[in-house]
């Protein structure tokens, strides 16, 4: 013999806010169990492929990496030819520049007039020589005065011999095309083209 035991009151419960829950959970909650379990699921196996995402996005950035550490090192030996490319070019310049130098220098010398020393410089150059008179010196201010190669002429140290004519100077001169390349290496100008500068120069000249 079996009995049914009802704990529910008959009347009147299922309208109370207890009875709405208890109906509620019922007959709703199975499928808020199961939602949740295909949730869980969905996330379970989302995480797989979000896994294999997040290798394949390391490995890409890895290559990336690679790619970059290639092209600096690619970058650094552009760099440094074009560092021996430059020095090349400097070099073949100051060789281009000795050349003619000595060339203008020859051909500013009047006969007469001896070199006894020559100091190249940057884009200028200085000379000491020797005049045997006053004419050979007149000859050489304007062999200087007159040369379309030389710019920013400037004398100093002229002297002259007590027992004889020789004339003693230094000057100092600018290859005109190279120190225009280069303006911060010009000397001081002047009307003509030639300083003379006459200081310590013997009352005789």
């Amino acid at each position: 013999m079996s009995a049914q035991i009802n704990l529910l009151p008959k009347k009147g419960f299922a309208n109370s806010a207890l009875g709405s829950i208890l109906e509620f959970f019922s007959t709703y909650g199975r499928y808020i169990i199961v939602g949740t379990q295909l949730i869980v699921l969905i996330a379970f196996f989302s995480r797989f492929k979000l896994d294999r995402e997040l290798t394949d996005l390391r490995d890409a950035v890895d290559q990336k990496k690679a790619i970059i550490t290639d092209l600096q090192i690619f970058e650094s030996e552009v760099r440094l030819l074009q560092q021996r490319l430059k020095n090349i070019r400097d070099l073949k310049q100051g060789h281009d520049f000795v050349r003619d130098t000595l060339s203008v220098v020859k051909t500013v010398l009047p006969p007469g007039t001896v070199l006894e020393d020559l100091n190249i410089q940057a884009y200028s150059f200085g000379v000491d020589g020797i005049s045997q008179d006053q004419q050979a010196f007149a000859d050489l201010i304007i062999t200087l005065r007159k040369s379309e190669e030389l710019d920013n002429i400037l004398f100093s140290n002229i002297s002259k011999s007590a027992d004889s004519e020789i004339i003693e100077f230094s000057f100092s001169a600018d290859m005109k095309d190279y120190s225009q390349q280069n303006p911060e290496g010009s000397g001081v100008s002047a009307e003509g083209g030639v300083v003379p500068v006459l200081e310590g120069v013997n009352e005789e000249l």
